[in-house]
């Protein structure tokens, strides 16, 4: 029984031994495994970073209207002024009068042209919607910015394309 006990000290000893080399081996393959599945991750990650970058720097955002195509180069801004108008604001009890130049911003000589063929339609919006607006409606600065995009988009809307980019009033005067 003595020999009995000796050899089973001896196995217990070589199993735990080998126990805690397995226990080694599986580490080591899980820190391997975990680096090789980061570097792939990293390796890809860079890529598609640097593919996004391309995209952009070349203007192609992938959104819109215009994913997949070719995207049109940025044209000048060109200013095209209008004369001068004056009308009677919307305020009841006192005549108040408006007097505003305003120039507007499109891109390109084409533009410039389908602009100008709507000069009188233009005007008639114009004056209609200044004539409708009383003088707290546009006296702030919110108000006159208000005001811009509400003509830009009534333009825009009457020519049926977004020929006018922005608004500029050189003259605005309430009197």
């Amino acid at each position: 029984m003595a020999d009995e006990e000796e050899e089973l000290e001896k196995n217990a000893g070589k199993a735990s031994s080998s126990g805690k080399l397995m226990q080694i081996i599986m580490l080591v393959l899980l820190l391997a495994a975990l680096g090789l599945g980061g570097f792939n991750a990293w390796t890809i990650h860079s890529a598609v970073s640097q593919m996004a970058k391309k995209q952009i720097a070349n203007g192609d955002t992938g959104k819109g209207k215009n994913k997949g195509k070719a995207k049109h180069p940025k044209l000048p801004a060109i200013l095209v002024p209008m004369d001068a108008l004056t009308v009677n604001l919307a305020d009841e009890g006192e005549s108040r009068y408006l007097h505003v130049k305003i120039e507007f911003s499109v891109e390109g000589k084409v533009h410039e042209a389908t602009f100008n063929n709507f000069v009188a339609p233009i005007k008639d919006m114009i004056i209609t919607t200044l004539s409708s607006k009383k003088i707290a409606d546009i006296r702030t600065q919110q108000g006159k910015f208000a005001l811009k995009q509400e003509i830009a988009y009534r333009i825009n809307k009457l020519i049926g394309d977004t020929i006018v980019k922005k608004i500029y009033f050189s003259d605005f005067v309430i009197q």
